[in-house]
């Protein structure tokens, strides 16, 4: 229960910011647009700091785009799968 709920805290704010409108029952379904970060919750720890802000957090095994491998073990693949969002 605490995950779900931190999961829909986080997409609560982009929701507000880009008045978009995601998902609510937490699928994934073909055609739909979704991101997917797969971490390991034992390995995965901040590293960014103020003297070094742009350091990724270790942990992180791959982020997909909309289905598009986007990072896989902390490097970004040539492919963009997402699109830019402005304020709404």
């Amino acid at each position: 229960p605490a995950d779900t709920d931190l999961l829909r805290a986080m997409a609560a704010e982009p929701e507000k910011v880009f008045n978009i409108t995601f998902n609510k029952d937490g699928t994934l379904r073909k055609g739909a647009f979704a991101d997917v970060a797969v971490w390991r919750e034992d390995a995965f720890a901040e590293t960014a700091t103020y003297a070094a802000p742009h350091s990724f957090a270790t942990g992180m095994d791959a982020v997909f785009v909309n289905g598009v491998l986007a990072c896989e073990r902390g490097r970004f693949t040539p492919e963009r799968a997402g699109r830019f969002l402005e304020r709404g």
